[in-house]
């Protein structure tokens, strides 16, 4: 037979209502207490049993991460992030479940949710649409959103501020006397690309300098098509430009190459900087200039905001976090440069 409630109580001294509530999670529970608790059940290896609380509480203690199957590359950020959100939940002794769906299909979320094996939900990489908001509602699903939706929604989310990181990055390089910029992006739909766009927009507009001096590109997020891409702009208009912001390490990579190919020099003939350090930022020759976001914070973050929807599910959360980080290296600066 397995230990007891009573025996951890008798352990750490507390009653066993103080016990429960350290299970449970309750915010009302001094530090001492539940560090007592938490002693106790590691001394008698005590494991709660999910199945009786889950009956006596009607929760799961479980949240899921819902996203989409991608390649790693495509999102080399989703690991960082999953890792804050299971850390933060941790603390409050939720559970994280890793539930990847195909486009369009939510299937498996509304077996789990009728079965009611979910007490949260937290959305990445997924675009909102009508048949979620209404699985949503009809099980009346505390969720959170990584990523702040194109369009306005009641659902709570949570995201890095892309407008601003795009600001850095271009005050970057007006600080190095840049004024033709050519902005190599993802496709339209990519909301984190665009968003990126508009901060440079906005930088260079504060320098007075015209938003037709701000070229954008749109390519598929693979570093061949941004290297056609931009060998045939620049070949159709020499001397057009003097620095390139790339979306993303992926683009870089092809923006790079395509200079190599032209034979421009960076960065004395052209600048460039790209958004994120993993995978290739500080690999590339040059290294890259990036402007980085500290995506495990982000992760961390949004496991605090999903229990604060949990407990209050009628409140709605939605704001920008984690503010970005210049990294200069060389492609940006000569090496002698302060």
């Amino acid at each position: 037979m397995g230990v007891t409630i009573k025996e951890v109580a008798r352990e750490a001294g507390v009653s066993t209502a103080s016990v429960s509530r350290v299970l449970n999670s309750f915010p009302s529970v001094s530090p001492e207490v539940r560090e007592r608790v938490d002693r106790a059940m590691k001394k008698l290896r005590f494991v709660p049993d999910r199945k009786a609380k889950s009956l006596a509480t009607g929760k799961t203690s479980q949240v899921v991460f819902l996203t989409t199957y991608e390649p790693l590359f495509d999102d080399p950020h989703k690991f960082a992030i999953l890792s804050g959100i299971e850390r933060s939940l941790a603390r409050y002794k939720y559970n994280l479940l890793f539930l990847q769906i195909n486009r369009g299909d939510l299937t498996p979320l509304w077996k789990m949710a009728s079965q009611k094996q979910v007490d949260g939900l937290v959305v990445h990489g997924i675009e909102i649409d009508l048949s979620l908001i209404k699985l949503i509602e009809e099980f009346a699903l505390p969720t959170l959103l990584i990523g702040e939706p194109k369009e306005k929604t009641t659902l709570s989310w949570i995201d890095n501020n892309n407008e601003v990181a795009g600001e850095v990055a271009a005050n970057c390089l007006l600080k190095h006397g840049c004024r033709k910029f050519l902005f190599v992006g993802g496709r339209e739909e990519d909301n984190i690309s665009t968003s990126r766009y508009k901060g440079i927009v906005r930088a260079v507009a504060k320098k007075g300098i015209g938003s037709d001096e701000v070229e954008f590109i749109s390519v598929a997020p693979v570093p061949l098509q941004a290297e056609k891409a931009v060998k045939a702009l620049l070949s159709a208009k020499a001397g057009s430009f003097d620095c390139i912001v790339a979306a993303n390490n992926l683009l870089a990579l092809g923006v790079l190459r395509a200079l190599q190919d032209l034979k421009i020099k960076v960065p004395s003939q052209m600048k460039v900087i790209t958004f994120d350090d993993y995978p290739f930022a500080n690999y590339t020759k040059p290294r890259l200039s990036s402007i980085s976001i500290d995506v495990h914070s982000l992760g961390l973050s949004a496991g605090q905001a999903i229990v604060d929807q949990m407990r209050n599910p009628e409140r709605v959360s939605q704001t920008y976090i984690a503010f970005p980080r210049l990294n200069e290296r060389a492609s940006t600066r000569y090496d002698n440069e302060p």
